[in-house]
């Protein structure tokens, strides 16, 4: 996100916008796409690259990686969005067999430096 939100500076100073698409050549300048724009977008994107992905796969890889990086539940929970933290929770939290052998290299560490 830091890269993306220099490129927004750096190419277009005169958008001032908390939006991550945001139309820059036509429309309403700095007021966010349409979702079928954006849709369009990541369809062109898929059809040159051979690459399935979508925008949703960048808030959910967002979230995922605030979640590994330790960022506490319930800030990820408003920064989302969601009225709940169990939705956050259930939709966000993968534990994979990565994650399961690190925290239990973890807890042995722990109980060895005790």
């Amino acid at each position: 996100m830091r890269l993306y939100g220099r490129y927004i500076i750096d190419e277009y100073p005169d958008i001032d916008s908390d939006y991550v698409f945001v139309n820059i050549w036509k429309g309403e300048i700095g007021h966010p796409m349409k979702y079928s724009t954006v849709r369009g977008l990541f369809k062109s994107l898929k059809k040159k690259t051979g690459i399935d992905v979508y925008a949703h796969l960048l808030r959910h890889t967002h979230a995922s990686e605030l979640i590994r990086s330790g960022m506490d539940m319930s800030y990820v929970q408003k920064r989302l969005g969601h009225s709940s933290i169990q939705t956050t929770i259930n939709t966000y939290v993968h534990i994979t067999n990565e994650d399961m052998k690190q925290a239990y290299e973890d807890y042995l560490k722990s109980k060895r430096d005790n």
